[in-house]
C-alpha cells in the first residue's frame, strides 16, 4: 500500500483552476481587453472562495508539511524526557541517526538491548529498519538483528540490540578491550523508513524448473 497525499479540492474544479481563472481575468480586466462589468457581480463570491483555498492550502501545507519531495510523515513521541529524536545527519541521507538514552556497557561478545526512549508511528505499508552505522561497526560494534524491524503496529520503544567483538583494527593492537562503553545521547544505529511488499501466501503443488534448480549452499565456488 503506497502513502499518497490527499488532495486539497472542493466540489467542482480544483484549486489550480480557479486560481488561475481569476488571475487571468484579473489581468485580463486590467488591460482593458475585455469587458469583465459581470465580474464585478461574481466578485464576492470569488475573493472568499479563494480565501478558503489559501487557508486550506496553509493547513494542508502544516499537517502534511513534509514537502517540496513527497516525504513520507512519520511520527515520533518521546518516551523519557531525556530521548533525542531521530534525525538525518545530511540532506539526502537514507538513514537517520538514533540516540542511546543512557550510559551502557557492552561485555565482549555479548548482546545488550540499548534503549532510544521513542517510540514511532509509521504509516500503514511501511517499516523502520534499524540498521548498523558505519563507523561503529568498524570498531566492532554492530545491531545483532541488522537490519532489525520495527512493524507499523508497533507503539512500543524502539530499542536497539547491539553487540560487541573485536574488530580487525583492535586485533593489530596489545591491548585488546574487553569492553566496549556507549555514553547518553551517543548515536548507535539508524533508521531506514522502508515500503513493504505484502505477498498473498498460498500453497503449491510444484515448482517451475529452473537452470540452477536447488543448487545451494557453496554452488557458485569461493
Amino acid at each position: 500500500m503506497k502513502y499518497k497525499k490527499p488532495i486539497v479540492t472542493i466540489t467542482g474544479p480544483n484549486l489550480s483552476f480557479w486560481l488561475i481563472f481569476g488571475i487571468l481575468l484579473t489581468a485580463l480586466r486590467a488591460f482593458h481587453l475585455i469587458d469583465c462589468s459581470w465580474w464585478i457581480v461574481i466578485t464576492p463570491l470569488y475573493i472568499p472562495l479563494v480565501t478558503f483555498y489559501i487557508f486550506a492550502v496553509i493547513v494542508y501545507s502544516k499537517w502534511y508539511g513534509c514537502n517540496p519531495q513527497d516525504k513520507v510523515p512519520l511520527g515520533f513521541k518521546k518516551l523519557n524526557p531525556d530521548a533525542v529524536l531521530p534525525q538525518y545527519a545530511h540532506e539526502g541521507d537514507a538513514g537517520m541517526d538514533v540516540y542511546a538514552l543512557d550510559d551502557v556497557t557492552l561485555p565482549l561478545h555479548v548482546p545488550v538491548m540499548v534503549h532510544t526512549g521513542i517510540a514511532a508511528e509509521i504509516p500503514d505499508g511501511y517499516e523502520l529498519q534499524v540498521r548498523s552505522r558505519s563507523g561503529l561497526a568498524c570498531k566492532g560494534v554492530s545491531v545483532c538483528n541488522s537490519p532489525g524491524t520495527v512493524d507499523p503496529k508497533y507503539r512500543g520503544e524502539i530499542c536497539v540490540i547491539l553487540r560487541y567483538s573485536h574488530s580487525e583494527l583492535e586485533t593489530t593492537s596489545l591491548a585488546l578491550k574487553q569492553s566496549y562503553s556507549i555514553k547518553k545521547g551517543d548515536r548507535i544505529a539508524q533508521l531506514v523508513l522502508s515500503p513493504v511488499t505484502y505477498a498473498c501466501v498460498k500453497e503449491i503443488q510444484d515448482l517451475s524448473d529452473t537452470d540452477r534448480g536447488t543448487a545451494g549452499f557453496g554452488s557458485t565456488g569461493r
